[in-house]
């Protein structure tokens, strides 16, 4: 005779009032949780907290190409200013020598300020960038329509380095739609602000030494801000010129110049 086997039974839990309130209180907050997270997700992507706003891609090709032209045009400013020490353009208020500005007439200290040069790059660029630019002509046959207006140049000297920002809102039409960009920005790594602490260094002791050059004290600042400077005399004035090898624009070092007379 077979023995049956024997079942086991178990109750299972009555769903009571209140855990049905409190499984309708947990998915609202699962739902309330993925709804913040989307929320928070799409503030994000249009620059919120601190994110930037995600391009266009269709506009990538455009952002590149100001971009290119914003470095090819800061770095021929920084070169005219190196040149003619610190001024986009040698104007009869400044005084000169053969397009080199006097940092030093005299007693007369006639050295420009940091804010000037920024301000004299800015210039150059917000002159020079549609030279390149050239109203975007080269993408004609691929985009409907392009505005665009350069509003503002902003640039500043930092340690070792020069950057320079664009305000130049850019809108192109695609397809029935269109998209924007507006802020550009270039790093030029170069010591501008090194060049203009040597030369201070130097009309400081021109001045405590009105008549003479200290020439141990020119080898001496060369050595300690790692450049090259060169000096010669051009009728009562002289010319110096900080060169910096490590710099090169268009394969050709650096060069910082001014004079004293």
């Amino acid at each position: 005779m077979k023995k049956r086997g024997t079942r086991v039974f178990a109750r299972l839990p009555t769903l009571t009032p209140l855990s049905q309130k409190h499984s309708q209180i947990t998915i609202f907050i699962i739902v309330a949780i993925l709804l913040i997270a989307v929320i928070f997700l799409i503030f994000y992507l249009r620059g919120g907290f601190g994110g930037k706003e995600v391009m266009d891609v269709r506009i990538v090709p455009i952002n590149n190409f100001v971009l290119d032209c914003l470095e090819e045009t800061s770095n021929n400013a920084i070169k005219d200013v190196g040149e003619k020490g610190g001024y986009a353009f040698i104007t009869d208020d400044v005084d000169s020598v053969e397009q080199i500005p006097h940092y030093l007439a005299g007693e007369r200290k006639l050295m420009p300020s940091i804010e000037t040069i920024e301000s004299e790059i800015s210039f150059i660029v917000m002159n020079e960038l549609s030279y390149c630019i050239l109203n975007f002509k080269d993408f004609d046959n691929e985009y409907e329509d392009i505005r665009h207006e350069l509003k503002n140049v902003e640039t500043s000297i930092l340690d070792d380095v020069v950057r320079i920002k664009l305000d130049y809102p850019i809108r192109v039409k695609i397809d029935e739609s269109s998209s924007e960009i507006s802020d550009f920005s270039f790093d030029i790594k170069i010591r501008l602000d090194d060049y203009y602490d040597a030369a201070e260094k130097i009309i400081v002791e021109q001045q405590e030494h009105i008549g003479s050059i200290c020439l141990s004290c020119i080898y001496d600042l060369g050595e300690e801000y790692d450049v090259n400077i060169d000096m010669y005399d051009y009728g009562n004035s002289t010319v110096f010129t900080i060169i910096d090898d490590e710099y090169k624009i268009n394969d050709e070092a650096y060069e910082w110049g001014f004079a004293i007379k």
